[in-house]
This record gives structure tokens, sequence and C-alpha cells, in this order.
């Protein structure tokens, strides 16, 4: 029997709650938190003549404070029956946007909000934070998420004033909400740690120069010796590979981590429920594919009454796949943060969806904007497409779909190579290194510049970034891609002097000292680097280029099964029914190599070639002399892909005497 949150946390737990504690509530998707703040919270409240103020980051609100009327309620929280009218009236719904636009802090919000009714912060019981998560997986592309790095602190709060406050944090997936709350509320030293990124950052780069400077002499020096007679010994030049690995072993960021992870397990939470809830992905069945013309033709031969839900991670991607399908006259939508503002299909199926929980096309494309406080019950939904690296967005994404009992959605996932998977790493790391020189723009270190004397230790102070550095730093900082790395500072930007307001009126716009670097972006990066470099250190040992699909998979309780690629069965029927037409030929050596050539072919058609094969995979490949496969390799290979097939040689007259091959049935 499935146990919700209102089950697990009873009343006597609840009593127990004090005044300035942090409550953490951890519980997938479908668990019942609409339920437990209705029939839990909000009673307990009311009975005291309290109120519970509820933040979310619900996009249908539009940035507005909801009324409290019960029709209104039932937009967020579903069915109210059971719940009374009379306690209706204790519960308020904000958003996170909503705050952070009028710069208002959670217990000033009520209070503020009308004038015909004035709550007092000390009337607030309860201050549930729902999809806490945001404050960091939001963070990138939204600066304001920094206006919450201070406001859960009691120490932020007047509490002789307004008392002391109970708040209680709900999420699916808490790993980012931690790192956030570790990040701003403990003792951990941001300014601290962006000077160390930066100098180690420096330090490697000038490993990497003096490597690549040694590396340009020593191979001067071996195309000279090139020259001298053979007896003479070269020297052996470094390689690009060798480099990189030297200049790994200087991490930027592992003390940051490190002191971040430790601050995080230090944090004093009240967690619930204290029975772990597990997440249940059983009614999910996951395939894997490697490019969206694989979905494209999936789409194609679907039945025509089972709807698709397509998640991107990328605007691009969506753009491109529903012109596609829209030219093919499949009616397709994306909804972007583009569309859904811009257009007017894009806009009318948001409403839907978010009034209804269905939509009406075929084919719905989304990005990161449907991943949070959207819920799909549309059982014709049969079809889910997650393309998304990150963790908590891709949980996130997945428990847009809520299923019913009886349902089965086919779930598809992509296969993230390591170069993928490096190539956002180093994306991130460009960003951090962004975040550090800007907020080391006016900082200044002090140097030795002189031998000390009784009088003085013989140090100046000199500033951290050099000019071309400072250049370069607002440069990178304000980059399109970078917009979220920095935000205006509200009490700056509104109090010029008369000299900055005669600068801002002459149309140079604002003034650089006006901005801040995003904090919660620095720690969204940390975080999402900690991530990728622990599935990257897995791929360095077992160079598995399926790693990182193995690791998506365990995060749904799924096991990685190689029959489940949308390719496989194709492939593998073109492999039989090759080998089906050879058997019992025997081959002579000349037929041997077409033979082994066309069985490579087929083998690398396979989405994951044999691991026996992949070592040479270039070899293979090569268009002029590629690499001949002898017969214990391909029977390796065939047996890596279950063929119920095998080669044997033997001796043949043909008509001269020669060892020939045949294909044969394997027992």
């Amino acid at each position: 029997m499935k146990k919700y949150l209102a089950d697990l946390i009873p009343d006597e737990e609840i009593a127990k709650w004090q005044a300035g504690q942090n409550i953490l509530i951890t519980a997938p998707t479908g668990s019942g938190k609409s339920s437990f703040i209705l029939q839990k919270l909000l009673p307990i409240a009311a009975a005291q003549g309290k109120h519970v103020l509820y933040f979310c980051n619900r996009k249908i609100l539009e940035e507005q404070l909801v009324a409290t009327a019960p029709a209104k309620l039932q937009e967020f929280f579903g069915d109210c029956n059971g719940v009374s009218e009379d306690i209706m009236p204790f519960l308020h719904v904000a958003t996170y946007q909503y705050c952070e636009a009028k710069h208002c802090p959670p217990e000033l919000l009520l209070k503020t909000i009308s004038e015909e009714v004035s709550i007092e912060p000390q009337d607030i019981l309860y201050y549930v934070f729902d999809e806490c998560h945001y404050f960091l997986s939001d963070a990138l592309f939204n600066s304001a998420t920094n206006f919450w790095t201070d406001k859960f602190s009691n120490k932020a709060v007047d509490t002789i004033r307004h008392g002391k406050r109970i708040n209680v944090f709900l999420t699916a997936t808490p790993e980012p909400f931690e790192f956030f709350f570790a990040a701003f509320y403990s003792s951990w030293k941001m300014d601290e740690q962006l000077f160390t990124v930066f100098k180690l950052h420096r330090e490697r780069a000038i490993l990497r120069r003096e490597l690549e400077k040694n590396q340009k002499i020593r191979e001067v020096g071996v195309y000279l010796e090139a020259k001298r007679p053979a007896s003479t010994s070269t020297k052996q030049t470094i390689t690009k590979r060798e480099i990189t690995e030297q200049c790994r072993e200087i991490d930027p960021y592992g003390e940051a981590l490190e002191t971040l992870q430790s601050a995080r397990a230090a944090l004093e939470f009240e967690r619930y429920p204290q029975i772990v809830m597990p997440n249940n992905f059983s009614q999910f069945v996951p395939l894997y594919f490697r490019s969206y013309s694989e979905i494209f033709e999936q789409i194609q031969v679907s039945s025509t009454d089972e709807k698709w839900l397509i998640f991107v991670d990328e605007e691009r991607d969506g753009i491109a796949l529903t012109a596609q399908l829209n030219q093919l006259t499949i009616d397709t939508v994306l909804l972007s943060r583009t569309t859904v503002g811009k257009t007017k299909n894009g806009r009318d199926t948001f409403e839907e969806i978010t009034n209804t929980g269905h939509y009406s096309c075929r084919v719905l494309i989304a990005t990161e904007l449907l991943d949070c406080g959207v819920s799909v019950v549309d059982s014709a939904v049969k079809h889910v497409v997650i393309s998304q690296s990150r963790k908590n967005t891709f949980l996130q994404m997945l428990g847009r779909r809520r299923t019913r009992e009886g349902d089965i959605v086919r779930l598809y996932l992509p296969c993230y190579s390591p170069k993928k998977i490096y190539g956002k790493m180093r994306q991130l790391d460009f960003k951090l290194q962004a975040i550090a020189h800007f907020a080391l723009l006016n900082e200044t270190n002090l140097v030795p510049k002189r031998a000390p004397t009784k009088n003085s230790d013989g140090k100046r102070e000199q500033p951290t970034l050099s000019r071309q550095q400072k250049a370069q730093a607002i440069q990178e900082i304000f980059k399109s891609q970078n917009t979220a790395l920095t935000y205006l500072i509200p009490l700056k930007s509104g109090n010029r002097n008369s000299f900055e307001a005669e600068q801002y009126t002459q149309g140079k716009g604002n003034i650089l000292e006006e901005f801040s670097y995003s904090k919660t972006a620095f720690v969204a990066l940390l975080y999402e680097l900690s991530e990728y470099s622990d599935a990257v250190e897995i791929y360095r040992t077992t160079q598995d280029p399926c790693f990182y699909l193995k690791r998506q998979l365990s995060w749904i309780n799924k096991t990685y099964d190689e029959t489940c690629w949308l390719s496989y069965k194709a492939s593998r029927k073109a492999l039989l029914a090759y080998l089906a037409q050879e058997k019992g030929n025997w081959m002579t050596n000349e037929r041997q190599k077409e033979f082994s050539y066309q069985c490579i072919e087929l083998l690398f058609n396979f989405p994951v070639a044999p691991q026996c094969l992949l070592k040479d995979k270039s070899r293979f490949k090569n268009p002029t002399k590629p690499l001949y496969a002898g017969l214990n390799r391909l029977n390796k290979a065939l047996a890596e892909v279950n063929a119920p097939y095998k080669i044997i040689a033997k001796q043949k007259y043909m008509p001269e005497r020669m060892t020939c091959w045949c294909v044969i049935e394997s027992n």
C-alpha cells in the first residue's frame, strides 16, 4: 500500500517543531505534499489563529501573489475536499519570483501586500518553501535567486519584533538545496574560495604554457636530430595528452568542493520523513538513442492515439524537431521561454497544461520551462524523451509525467559521449573562471617589494588582476551566454551620485560598480561540476562509452540492457542475416578478408560496438588501409553481441592446401 507524507509525519512529530527550526522534507513527486500542507499544517496553524505562507515556483502564478479563494487554491493543490472553507483564509500562496521582484522579505510579505488586511510576521506559524531546489537549479539563468541568500536565517530576521519562525523546505531532490544552504548558512567562506580558484587557475595556466613551450623546443630538437646520422639518439617529445594529465593534477575547485561538502554534512536540519520514501519508477520502461533522427522515426511509426512529451537540452534542438514534425503534419508545439511569451500556440498550450494536466497536440516539446510545478496527468502520453544530463533537472522533468496504476510509459534517454560530458565540464569551467575574475576586479594583495626593515615589512598593495586581465574579465562576464552570472545591486543602482547620474544619462548604461557577481550561480556551477567530475572518474577507470547512460539509469533504479537501444534490433538483424548467408561456406584467404571487413562494419553499426574492437576503432575505420580482424578477434566480438554463430578454421585443398574459415552455429 502506498504511503503518503500525511501518513508518515504524524501530528505528534509536527507538535515538536520549534520556532527557529529548519525542517527539510524530502519526498518524491506524487507523495501527497499538497495534502500534507492542507490537511496537516493548515489546521494546526488555524487552530492557533496563525497563518501558513506557502512559496512555490509555479509559472501559472505569473509571478503574482494569489488570493486564498478556494477556487484559486484548487489550481495549486488539486482537490480541496475535506478542508474546511473556514480555515482557507489562513493559507497564502506566493511565488519566489514575486518576492524577488518586490525585494520583499518573506516575513513582511503579508504585511505589505494589502492595505485592507495586514498580517503581522508573528502571526505566521509556518513558512513553506516548496520545490526548494529552485534556489540553485534556476541560478544559471535567473540571477534573482541571490535574493534568497540571507532570507532563511533567523539572524537575518528582526526576531525581537517578528519572532523566530519555522521554515519548512519541500523537495524531491534535496542535494542542490543542501549545497545552497551550506554555502550561505554555514561558516563556508565564499570570498576565500573565489581567490583560491583564481590562484590555482593561474598556476595551471602557467604550467600549461611551460609544458607547451618545452614541447615545441623538444619538437625542434627531434627535427634537428633527424637530420643527423641514425646512430644519434632522439629526444622523446611530451604529448598533448601528457600535458593535459599533468595540468589536471592542479584542481582549482578541489578545495572549494571539499570544504563545501564538509559544510553540507554539518547542516542542522530536522529531516522528514524518518522512513525514506523511495521513488517509484517501475512504470517507466527505458530505451536508449544516439540522435534525434531515431526519435523522429519512432514518432512516425507509433500509434496516432499516443502522445509524446519531449524535453530538449537546448531550444535550437526543439525548434528543429518541431519544424520537421509539423512539416509532416504531425501536430507539434514547442514550449520555451521564447514561445510561451511570444506565440499564441505556446501560450494556449501552456495554459491548457497548467489548468488541466492535458495537452491537445500529439507531440509537446519543452525546455526547462516545464521542469517544475506542472503536472501532466494525460494517460495518452505514452512516450517521454529526456535529453538532460543534470541529475536534478532530469528527475524534475521525469516527475512532470504523473503516472496512475496501470500506466506504462516509454522513457527515451540519449547516450552522452565522453566528449560531450567533457565539453559540458569545460563550459562550467569557463563560467567559474569568469565569476572568479569579475569578483576580484577591485581586490588587492600585499606583495613583497623590498627587504623588510624594523619599520616596514617591505610589502605593498598590488591589484590582484592586471589591466589586461581586468579588461578580459569584464568582456567575458558580459557575454550573452553569461548574462545570469551578474546582477544589478538595487541599492547602488538606485542611489547614484551626481557624477554617476550624469554618466548614466549620457547613454553609457549602468556603472560597473553597480553590478555584483551571482553567488548562487557560483555555487550552482560548483555543484554541477562535482556531479560531472564523479562520472568522469568512472569513465577514466573503466573506459566504458556508456558510462553516463548507466549513471542516469541508476538515478531511476534501472540497470543497463544492451537490447534496449532503439537501433539494436536492426543492427543485430543485419549481422545475423549476413552470418546466416555465409554459414557453411568455406572461405579462402582472399574471401576471409572480405568477410572480416564486412563483419567489422556490421559490428560497428551496433549502438555500442564490442569492447574487444573499440581500442582499435580508428584503425578499423581507416579508409585507405583498414585493420584486418583475425578469427579469434571476430569470435570474441560475436560472443560479446551474443550472436548464435562462430567461425572455425580448417585445412582445405582449394585446390591448394590452405587454412579456410567457415561460419557455423554455436552451441
